[in-house]
């Protein structure tokens, strides 16, 4: 009988690696839906309620708490059920988070990327708020942004959305510098 038996496989991740993906799928999905030269109207809206609730992630990754971590995912896949615009992007990703068993493992922490990854969120947010933004700095601070949260991948592992590949801190610091336009480089790169 024992050979019959099945055994449920649950993957395992850690929070940390769960709030970096969520991330990393929210900053990919709008860098391709502001590259538009033609926003549709309410997109401005949409992206400036999509780009708090990642910030609000991208803070609490930073926490050392799990307890605030597993909060903050939770608000953020309630903000995305509440607003289908941009929270379609996730439905995929929601779906294999309910597979996983999600381990409470301390975290690591890459200071730069998590100085860099704030600053950039906070110019977005500043921008977004902005009576007339610029799509191209929305889109220079998005394209900056996007290889970021991959420090926090765990290697060699699936991911929430497939396999996904962990890069170091000064790889994903190259990136970001290197998809900024003069304006972000000359206030970022020390």
């Amino acid at each position: 009988m024992a050979g019959n038996s099945r055994c449920k496989v649950v993957k395992q991740l850690n929070w940390q690696n769960v709030m970096a993906e969520l991330l990393y799928i929210g900053i990919v999905a709008e860098k391709g839906r502001c590259y538009r030269l033609i926003w549709k109207c309410g997109y401005k809206r949409t992206l400036k309620t999509h780009v708090n609730a990642l910030h609000s992630l991208q803070r609490s990754l930073q926490s050392d708490e799990i307890r605030q971590k597993k909060e903050a995912v939770n608000r953020f896949i309630n903000t995305c059920r509440q607003n289908r615009e941009f929270g379609k992007y996730y439905d995929n990703a929601f779906k294999v988070l309910n597979a996983y068993k999600i381990e409470e493992t301390s975290s690591e922490r890459y200071l730069k990327t998590d100085e860099l990854l704030d600053a950039l969120f906070s110019d977005l947010l500043k921008e977004c708020n902005q009576p007339f933004s610029s799509h191209k700095r929305i889109y220079y601070l998005l394209c900056a942004l996007h290889n970021l949260p991959r420090v926090y991948f765990d290697a060699n592992k699936q991911g929430l959305s497939g396999e996904r590949r962990l890069i170091t801190e000064e790889e994903a610091l190259e990136y970001a510098y290197d998809n900024m336009d003069d304006g972000l480089k000359r206030k970022y790169k020390n």
